[in-house]
């Protein structure tokens, strides 16, 4: 059996077409008319012609090109020319940065005890940014910060970054805040400025701070810039929405605490100080009063207490520093730095006699002692022991103003404390050139001069230190944080008189505590050495001291130190407008013996033996010179009571100004009766 093979041309149908010879069927349908001839004109010249695959390929890479170059450059900028600046962008963006204090400084007393520290305390702040309901929130937040609402949404809704909503709150306060869980509200710690023993105690010496723990009075101001510490600070990154990341911080910075400040003052004595103060101004209906004890060898202040009438007529401390901020006229316990001169100059010695009668004319005025006395012949060691202002006033005019001028600013007088208070004065001295007769009589006594109590007490202790001055001090030496001490320099001292007349004057007002006017002064079983001082208070205009209903206002001192043969503590107590008495011995006295009993006891001062012997003065007893007949005037008359003519038979009485044990100057008082003639 045979098989054929057909040739597959054979296959195809007869009328069917290969489809090598099919012809080619056209895209879309001929068109007809102008716009078929249109389109191939355009065509045939070529303004729409696709273009060749080689120049799209050309323009896509340099398409390519451009991107991949811009994209270069700003990787080249992100990454190596700008790497930091962006870093940086974007961490404000992820952190917040929190300033670190540095830690304030204590402020301590000279046994380490702290007067003033710094405590953490939670603040709250707000960064709008991320607060969601401002009206809302504000309406939550007012009634636990005590605030209107309007200025809490105010804050919630302001358009800065930061704003603080409440400072050094107190525990259950920020408890509250905590509680709202508020949107937009921070928290960050501050110190808070905390004083262990109250904040009353020594108040006008260690001041305050404000809001940013910045000293704006006392030794916080003084030495602000001692007890700042340099602050650090602290990076929080913070999520979507502003919650601090856990476990996400970073110190940048470390802070540096600031330095101690340690004080001279005694803790246990400026309280005792303070306490008798206040009860003795409260006792006398005073206006207020400075206290203020020291260490007469050294210038150290261990106490210093001021202390007002507030408007609900409560006895509080004062933030001001009167010690030193304070000028009143001292009255006559400027006579011991008077006679302290008047010694030293040679003119006269305590034993010196003059004869001293009830008032004495100068010029157009007549100076009195308190009350009417005959004329006596008295030392000057009787003057000071009875404080009498016509004897001092004879004395000094031998002295005259411009040496007197001299001595009392060598004292200290004229010029600052220099401790650095805000505040201080330097009080108030008549010009050099104006000095005169009557200048020198009223200076001698006190009036006409204005001082302040730091001044004054450091005027006795000169007396106290055998005639050399020494500048009071408040700092002992500052402590720095890496433990380093730094001691201020020792005040430059002067001898303003010499060891002689100094000793003199400190036996001399010896006598006056023991039997003079004085006497209140006194502390059991010690030897006090001091000096009462009742002067009158210029008026508030000052234009004169007696006011329209014809009073008078009155400023009592006692200054002095013990022990008298050798001082270890100098007090002063100055208390403003008594009330219930007018007279130092009354009023100022008692206080000083309160507060020199206290302290003797607190750091162990012995008392001198030979006191326990028995009484070493003896009250003075004068006797009228006969051949001097007594000093009485018109306008004395005028000014007290015009007494009998004396008896020459009778025994001449003491002068008043020696008071019975006990009275001091009381019915004596210092201020000098000062009229003018005619």
């Amino acid at each position: 059996m045979s098989t054929r093979i057909r040739d597959p041309k054979s296959r195809a149908p007869r009328n069917r077409s290969t489809p090598q010879s099919r012809p080619e069927r056209p895209a879309h349908p001929p068109h007809h008319g102008r716009r078929q001839g249109t389109i191939r004109g355009s065509a045939q010249n070529g303004t729409h012609a696709i273009p060749h695959p080689k120049w799209r390929l050309l323009a896509v890479m340099l398409v390519m090109t451009l991107l991949a170059g811009g994209l270069t450059y700003r990787l080249v900028e992100l990454q190596l020319r700008n790497a930091e600046d962006y870093v940086e962008i974007g961490r404000q963006q992820r952190f917040r940065t929190v300033q670190l204090a540095g830690g304030r400084g204590d402020i301590l007393d000279r046994n380490g005890n702290s007067l003033a520290t710094s405590l953490p305390s939670t603040s709250f702040f707000i960064d709008p940014k991320f607060v969601e309901d401002p009206i809302g929130d504000a309406v939550r937040l007012a009634p636990v910060l005590n605030m209107p609402i309007e200025d809490v949404r105010a804050l919630l809704g302001s358009s800065g970054r930061f704003a603080w909503l409440s400072r050094q709150t107190t525990e259950a306060k920020a408890a509250e805040i905590l509680a709202l869980d508020i949107p937009g509200v921070f928290t960050t710690t501050e110190p808070d400025r905390f004083q262990p023993s109250g904040a009353a105690l020594a108040r006008s010496v260690i001041g305050n701070v404000d809001v940013d723990s910045i000293g704006v009075s006392g030794i916080e101001k003084i030495y602000d810039d001692v007890l700042t510490g340099q602050p650090g600070e602290l990076s929080l990154e913070i999520g979507r929405g502003g919650p601090t990341i856990p476990g996400q911080r970073e110190v940048s910075r470390h802070p540096i605490p600031g330095a101690d400040v340690v004080l001279t003052i005694d803790r246990s004595l400026q309280f005792e100080v303070e306490r008798v103060l206040a009860e003795q101004v409260q006792a006398m209906g005073g206006k207020g009063g400075v206290a203020m004890v020291s260490d007469p060898t050294t210038g150290e202040i261990l106490a210093m207490a001021s202390v007002i009438r507030n408007d609900e007529s409560e006895i509080v401390s004062t933030s001001l520093n009167m010690a030193t901020s304070w000028s009143y006229e001292p009255g006559s316990v400027m006579k011991a730095m008077t006679f302290g001169s008047i010694i030293d100059a040679g003119i006269a010695d305590s034993s010196s006699m003059s004869v001293v009668p009830d008032s004495y004319e100068l010029g157009d005025y007549t100076f009195t002692d308190s009350s009417p006395h005959p004329t006596y012949e008295m030392s000057v060691a009787d003057i000071i022991t009875v404080s009498s202002n016509v004897g001092t006033v004879r004395w000094a005019e031998q002295l005259g103003g411009t040496r007197l001028d001299t001595y009392l600013r060598d004292f200290g007088f004229g010029s600052p404390a220099n401790l650095g208070f805000p505040g201080e004065t330097a009080g108030l001295m008549i010009p050099p050139d104006s000095w005169g007769g009557l200048a020198t009589a009223t200076t001698a006594l006190g009036q006409g001069i204005s001082v302040t109590p730091a001044q004054m007490l450091a005027a006795y202790n000169t007396i106290a230190n055998d005639g050399v001055y020494v500048p009071l001090q408040m700092v002992r030496e500052v402590v720095r944080s890496d433990g380093t001490h730094e001691v201020p320099p020792i005040p430059e001292a002067r001898q303003v008189i010499s060891p002689n007349a100094a000793g003199q004057v400190r036996n001399m007002l010896e006598s006056a505590v023991a039997v003079g006017t004085g006497v209140n002064a006194q502390v059991d079983g010690y030897r006090v050495a001091g000096k009462t001082g009742t002067a009158r208070k210029p008026l508030d205009s000052g234009q004169g001291y007696e006011d329209g209903a014809g009073n008078f206002r009155y400023i009592t001192t006692f200054a002095g130190f013990l022990p008298a043969d050798e001082p270890e503590l100098s007090i002063i107590v100055t208390i403003d407008q008594p009330t219930a008495s007018i007279y130092a011995g009354h009023v100022s006295a008692p206080a000083f013996a309160d507060i020199a009993s206290y302290a003797v006891r607190h750091f162990g001062i012995a008392p001198p033996p030979a006191i326990a012997a028995g009484q070493a003065f003896v009250k003075p007893q004068f006797a009228a010179p006969g051949a001097q007949e007594r000093v009485v005037s018109e306008v004395a008359t005028l000014a007290v009571a015009s007494p009998a003519a004396p008896d020459p038979a009778a025994p001449a009485a003491a002068p008043v100004g020696v008071e019975p044990e006990g009275q001091g100057d009381g019915g004596a008082g210092d201020s000098f009766e000062l009229e003018p003639e005619g």
